[in-house]
């Protein structure tokens, strides 16, 4: 989708909204508000990298967060854990690059959920979303990553739920050891209800 596609849609988005949604919108990109309750009294920045962190103001997240769901600005956002769930950031994303992993599979899945929406632009665009878990080989980044893939591959087996066959996927976890094949088939349960004839 080139960006003068992208324009047009978000221009058609925008002209099905409100009139206050829109007004918000607009001033929003612009940065045009109270100039007192941003930090360093500046207005929404259209940098192509931007931050969102703990520090972050409220105010100034909400505006990020406006801005990065319209084709306009910032290209990428990197955040910590405070925009790690109940936000929407799937209007103009697909990618998520997770630089630091959680022992919890749940957490990685739900930041990638800001992402994995209804009407998102990976949807839109017919591809999927992108994401990266990067570590450093041989290193404690490494053995985590390890026991999160894991533990996510013993969700899937409780759950009921086929492991993954696609080559891009077994090359990337090739080098760990993974849960022999007839074990995981021998723990797969099938929670759905019975059927009544």
């Amino acid at each position: 989708m080139s960006l003068l596609d992208r324009w047009t849609a978000f221009a058609g988005h925008l002209s099905s909204t409100t009139e206050s949604e829109r007004e918000k919108t607009l001033l929003n990109l612009v940065g045009e508000h109270d100039r007192s309750t941003t930090q360093d009294g500046r207005g929404t920045s259209l940098a192509q990298v931007r931050r969102a962190y703990g520090g972050t103001r409220r105010e100034d997240r909400e505006r990020l967060i406006a801005v990065f769901n319209t084709p306009f600005a910032p290209d990428i956002l990197v955040a910590s854990s405070v925009m790690g769930e109940g936000i929407d950031l799937h209007h103009e994303c697909r990618h998520v690059i997770h630089h630091d992993l959680d022992w919890n599979p749940s957490k990685l899945e739900q930041r990638t959920g800001r992402l994995d929406r209804i009407g998102s632009y990976a949807e839109n665009v017919g591809e999927n979303i992108q994401v990266y878990e990067p570590y450093l080989a041989g290193t404690h980044d490494e053995k985590m990553f390890r026991v999160v893939k894991d533990r996510a591959a013993w969700f899937d087996v409780v759950m009921g739920r086929a492991s993954s066959t696609d080559e891009g996927e077994t090359d990337a976890e090739e080098s760990r050891t993974p849960l022999h094949d007839r074990i995981r088939r021998e723990l797969v349960m099938d929670l759905r209800s019975p059927t009544i004839t």
